[in-house]
């Protein structure tokens, strides 16, 4: 409730001063660590956005499962996705960021798990 109050505000504040917020272009990036985790290791995926008005990111980790977060309309995001494979072998790992105005932007990771 009070951080949709404080949006609020700074919109008002901003329309009321003359002041406009520059467009920012949809955009992501994912980095993920350990390089090379072991089976069980809890492997972190770090995933950074930009855009005018993101609203969420989910997260497919390529053995079957997926996760995902609801962000409260903001210009920059960032989240840290946590997973660990059950199963030896590469997997590619998806995450899509996606904007108010219903634009998707993705990135994968490749992980080699040991």
């Amino acid at each position: 409730m009070k951080l949709f109050g404080l949006a609020v505000a700074a919109v008002l504040l901003g329309a009321c001063g003359g002041g406009t917020l520059e467009t920012l272009p949809l955009a992501i990036t994912v980095t993920s660590a350990p390089a090379t985790p072991a089976v069980g290791d809890s492997v972190s995926f770090v995933v950074n956005a930009q855009g005018s008005g993101v609203v969420g990111m989910d997260a497919t980790f390529g053995d079957g499962t997926s996760d995902a977060v609801q962000i409260p309309f903001a210009r920059t995001a960032r989240n840290t996705f946590k997973h660990a494979y059950s199963t030896a072998g590469t997997f590619t790992a998806s995450f899509r960021v996606s904007q108010a105005d219903t634009a998707t932007k993705s990135a994968t990771v490749t992980v080699t798990v040991h």
